[in-house]
């Protein structure tokens, strides 16, 4: 009898919650997916781009802005 009523308290543990720690992880997951796919096609073409452009004295100056 206790075997019968302890066997409902075993569960398996859902993919929803395979990491308690991180509630968020499939959200996260996703925005680090998409920071990725933008970040490889679209801002470190542009990086590039200006560091080829730009002359050695303008990106010091703009390096050294700081708004106070």
């Amino acid at each position: 009898m206790t075997l019968l009523a302890t066997g409902g308290c075993a569960s398996t543990q859902t993919a929803e919650n395979a990491n308690p720690d991180d509630p968020w992880e499939g959200f996260n997951r996703k925005v680090f997916a998409f920071n990725d796919v933008l970040d490889r096609y679209a801002l470190k073409p542009v990086a590039r781009g200006y560091r080829t452009i730009t002359p050695d004295p303008v990106e010091t100056g703009v390096g050294n802005f700081s708004p106070t």
